[in-house]
């Protein structure tokens, strides 16, 4: 499965509203992720991608399609 793919599964996991969801969604402005929901992302991204996640880096991050970048290349780093 894709990169994209599976975080768009795990954010549905989470109950964010897919819809709302593409590159550009900037996670604290448009989905109001705050720093809890950041740690179920990142414990869940370790989880489906089997890759160590910075918590500072993932909190830097502004937008959906900044994820995906990250996990993408950790996962090509690993």
């Amino acid at each position: 499965m894709e990169v994209r793919d599976t975080l768009i599964s795990i954010f549905a996991k989470l109950e964010f509203d897919l819809d709302q969801i593409d590159d550009g969604t900037r996670l604290k402005e448009d989905l109001e992720i705050d720093s809890t929901e950041l740690a179920e992302i990142a414990v869940a991204i370790e989880s489906a991608f089997l890759v160590q996640v910075d918590d500072s880096e993932l909190r830097g991050l502004a937008t959906f399609g900044d994820v995906v970048a990250y996990v993408a290349t950790a996962r090509n780093a690993s």
